[in-house]
């Protein structure tokens, strides 16, 4: 009787923690990509967003300082554009602090606001654009390797997690250039012309 109500009051326990934990964590900042899955073919251009989501109320972003690894043999990064949820980085409402392109597969995205007053944020909104090339076949994960939000004041936003993303990479058919199509039709029009004088000497 003791043994099961031990067992009860465990499992009450363990259900108490994961339930606040699931509160807790809903009630967090976190990132996601989109699109999540990305198809694309070799050396094709294309561009990845990076969204935040989950912003409670009266919590704004002032912050922000985000490293992403890519498999760099596959892709190749070639930039980036942030937005103006944190201020016009043009006329010195934010500063873009980032390092772009650290090498070994890590791009490094930062910046501050110095905008007092960031109510016009929403709960979810773009932060980034990365923009890649396809450089060899395969498939190359996106992910977050360092995350740290603070708020207008410099208060610490808790970070939930993400949503890692993915680039699979095909080898697309070639497609034949204007002076091949050219050089084929001329072989048909010979073929064509050698098939007629071939009927005329047979008549």
């Amino acid at each position: 009787m003791i043994k099961t109500l031990n067992k009860q009051l465990l499992l009450y326990a363990a259900a108490i923690t994961i339930g606040g934990f699931v509160a807790t964590t809903s009630q967090a900042a976190f990132l996601t990509w989109d699109p999540t899955t990305n198809n694309m073919n070799l050396n094709e251009a294309f561009d990845v967003n990076i969204y935040i989501g989950g912003l409670q109320e009266n919590e704004d972003l002032g912050g922000f300082d985000i490293d992403i690894l890519f498999d760099d043999s596959m892709l190749d990064f070639t930039g980036y554009t942030l937005y103006d949820d944190l201020g016009n980085i043009t006329i010195g409402d934010a500063e873009d602090w980032s390092g772009g392109n650290m090498g070994g597969g890590t791009i490094n995205l930062s910046e501050l606001s110095w905008l007092a007053d960031l109510s016009f944020q929403s709960d979810s909104f773009m932060l980034a654009t990365l923009l890649f090339t396809a450089d060899s076949i395969g498939t190359s994960s996106l992910t977050f390797d360092y995350v740290d939000f603070s708020d207008s004041y410099g208060d610490p936003v808790t970070y939930w997690g993400n949503v890692p993303g993915t680039v699979d990479i095909t080898a697309a058919a070639p497609v034949p250039e204007p002076a091949t199509m050219m050089l084929f039709g001329t072989g048909l029009l010979g073929l064509a012309g050698m098939y007629r004088n071939r009927k005329r000497r047979q008549q």
